[in-house]
Parts: structure tokens; sequence; C-alpha cells
């Protein structure tokens, strides 16, 4: 609950809003928590979190192990999110986007990663056989990318790949400076507006105004070991040195969609 209404159709919002997505398994989730903890005022809201927490879903197909999710799903989510995306600075993170309003998102993050990336990924996850080749083909066949590519402009979306911690660094300081430049803020009937919305402290109190310690200013490496866990491949060690030369390769290739380069 909360105090706001919900915004009349054909609302733009107060500051843009990002969607990430991408195959499971991409890094959606590190990388919009990254975001959010980067840039105080922009909220992380981990969609696939939130269906598990509500139970937004019409049951679990047992074949596949996976959630069933049907229009009456998919409308429940929107009425719970939609209040919040009139204020901007949203950072929504899900595996499909298709069924998302346009008018919410100024910028879409299509995550790509290499099969060879992905695969281990998927098995560290537990997933049956099947259901890992399910996403690799998914992957392979650029479903998720197509789906972006059918439902907001083109020129709305960029495409990262995002198969270590370099590309993930990279990507996540790269969006980083173009968020800066938004100047998101909040007042304190806003936030308490969107914690409320969010069922704090469950999900959103874990990814509001928090700061990871990056004296170095090339990402805090314990975190990333921590929190890619389950779906980054890391070393034991990773020399501070190595890593910042790798984030300027990737970040020198860099040179298409919003947030490469200076671009304003």
């Amino acid at each position: 609950g909360g105090g706001a209404e919900t915004p009349p159709a054909g609302w733009k919002p107060d500051y843009p809003n990002i969607l990430v997505t991408g195959t499971p398994a991409a890094g959606k989730t590190t990388l919009a928590r990254k975001l959010a903890n980067m840039k105080n005022g922009y909220v992380h809201v981990d969609v696939a979190m939130m269906v598990k927490r509500f139970n937004y879903s019409a049951g679990k197909d047992i074949d596949w192990d996976c959630l069933i999710m049907d229009e009456a799903c998919e409308n429940a989510i929107i009425d719970q999110i939609e209040p919040l995306m009139k204020y901007g600075g949203m950072i929504i993170d899900y595996h499909t986007c298709d069924f998302f309003p346009e008018r919410w998102f100024q910028n879409i993050v299509v995550l790509r990663t290499n099969t060879s990336s992905l695969y281990p990924r998927l098995v560290n996850r537990s997933y049956e056989k099947r259901k890992i080749d399910e996403n690799i083909e998914c992957e392979i066949f650029d479903v998720v990318k197509d789906a972006a590519n059918e439902n907001y402009k083109t020129a709305n979306i960029v495409e990262l790949y995002n198969n270590d911690l370099f590309e993930l660094e990279a990507n996540a300081k790269r969006l980083h400076r173009w968020m800066q430049k938004q100047n998101v803020t909040r007042n304190n009937t806003a936030m308490e507006f969107i914690t409320s919305r969010l069922e704090k402290p469950a999900i959103a109190a874990a990814h509001i105004n928090r700061t990871i310690k990056d004296p170095r200013g090339i990402g805090d490496l314990t975190y990333y070991k921590h929190i890619c866990a389950d779906h980054m491949s890391t070393d034991d060690e990773i020399n501070p040195r190595e890593l910042a030369r790798k984030i300027k390769e990737v970040e020198a290739n860099q040179t298409s969609g919003f947030g490469a380069g200076n671009e304003s």
C-alpha cells in the first residue's frame, strides 16, 4: 500500500527507468544490484523474487521445474509495479520482457552470454539437462533479444555481453556513467512509498541506498565472488591490476547504445 495513485495512461516517468533482461543465468540480477548499489536513488526490483514472494504464478510445471505464468499473473506484477514506475529511477530485472508496458522503460539492457559461459552457470543451478538445453537454445536463437526488439524502440536497446567479472564490471561502469547524468533524487515520501510497495525489508531494503566500498575504483572482488557464486566462473584470486586492464579492454569495445563512451 501507499499514498500514490496508479498513474494515468500515457504518463512519463520523472526519471528514466531501466529494464535488464536476458536468458536465465546471464547475470541480470547481479548487474541490476550492482547498478542500484552504485547510484543512490535508483531502486532494483527483482521480479523473479517478487513472483515467488507474492505467489504470482498459476502453479508449477513439474516436468520443466518452473512456475507457470499466465495473463493474470503478469497483470498482478504490473499492478504492483505500475505506481512505482512513475517515480522513475527503477531498475527492473526479469528473464522475459514482452508483457511490460513499453512506456515504463527508456532504456533496455539485453544481457548476452556465450554458451561456453552460460552452460556451467546453468549446471550450477542444478537444472535438468533438457532445461539447460532449452536455455542454451534460447541464447543461440536470440529469443530474448528478438522479444526486446519487437516490444521496444531499437534506439533504447543496448546489447551487452556478460561472460565474466571483467565484462560485468565494465558493463556496470558504462551504465553507471549514463545513470550519473540523470540526477535521480528522492524525497522521503517517495522512498517510503516505494519501499512499502516492495514489502520492505524482504525485497527492497537490501537494494536501496547501499554502497559497496570500492577504494580502488574497480569493484569489490569479495562482493562479486559471493554474489556471482551460482553463475559466475571466477578464480580464487584475481589480480586488481589485471582486472583493471581487462575492464579497460572491454570498455574500449563498447561503442554503441546508451551509456557508451561519453555520449549524453
